[in-house]
């Protein structure tokens, strides 16, 4: 693309060439520049979805963002844009609000809440406590009180 570019450059300065000419390659560059970044961006997209599908089948495990990178051949840098670009959201809170939503599934299990903090991979009841309180705007506790009541 970077040779096309210059190419037109050189075309569009050259005084030989009719306006007519430099209209009709400038268009025909254009055209095919913002196919291309249609092209990038669903590639970017197509990847992006793979990081999630992978993230939904590991997210009680402990992820690093170099372990998932690595996974996708990425920079880590490069594995936050993509991620955060197409879900408006970064991916710890991402994982994180996948734990907190199977927690809430297995708080109707009656199962201890210590016991579904350790499942869910939080590091500690407060931790969970604190989590779940964020994204429900109320405690384990509370919520399932609320269930069996």
């Amino acid at each position: 693309m970077q040779n096309k570019f210059i190419t037109l450059c050189e075309l569009l300065l050259n005084k030989k060439v009719s306006i007519l000419e430099k209209e009709e390659h400038f268009l025909e560059f254009c055209f095919e520049f913002f196919s291309f970044k249609d092209k990038f961006e669903k590639k970017e997209q197509t990847l992006s979805l793979k990081i999630k599908s992978y993230l939904d089948e590991n997210f009680l495990e402990e992820l690093s963002l170099e372990e998932i990178a690595k996974s996708f051949d990425l920079s880590v840098v490069h594995l936050i844009r993509v991620f955060k670009k197409e879900f408006k959201i970064p991916i710890h809170s991402y994982i994180l609000n996948k734990k907190v939503h199977l927690a809430k599934e297995l708080l109707s299990s009656k199962l201890p809440i210590s016991q579904i903090a350790q499942e869910c991979g939080f590091f500690d009841q407060s931790h969970f406590n604190r989590s779940f309180k964020r994204v429900f705007q109320l405690t384990p506790k509370e919520f399932q009180k609320n269930i069996f009541s």
